[in-house]
């Protein structure tokens, strides 16, 4: 429920197209070197707009098939509102558009089916 185009979240905030100009173009600037090891994380008070440029930075992204991975908090479900979900949540959907990933974590889980426990 933590991607941007997940079923939970029905009506995710988007961005304005004349809003928060500088800060996307900066991430989408950064998402266009083409690098394998870059990682965007966006942070700021709450209310700030942080989810609707995410959104709206992971639909842009997602649409030239560049999109590796995102994960939405939210407060009020417990699925989301810890950091316990990540590593899972993104190893989930690396599995799908890096090569190799999903053989790779098959193998890493078989080998500890406790690696997503946080134990």
């Amino acid at each position: 429920g933590a991607s941007f185009d997940s079923a939970e979240r029905p009506d995710p905030l988007r961005c304005h197209p004349d809003t928060r100009q500088v800060v996307r173009t900066h991430f989408i600037s950064s998402g266009d070197k083409r690098s394998l090891d870059l990682l965007q994380w966006l942070f700021g008070w709450a209310g700030t707009g942080k989810s609707a440029i995410a959104q709206t930075v992971a639909e842009f992204f997602s649409t030239k098939d560049r999109l590796a991975g995102s994960f939405f908090f939210f407060r009020a479900s417990s699925d989301r509102n810890t950091i316990q979900k990540i590593v899972p949540s993104l190893a989930y959907q690396l599995s799908f558009p890096v090569p190799g990933a999903g053989d790779y974590l098959r193998f890493i889980v078989s080998r500890d089916a406790t690696i997503f426990d946080g134990a």
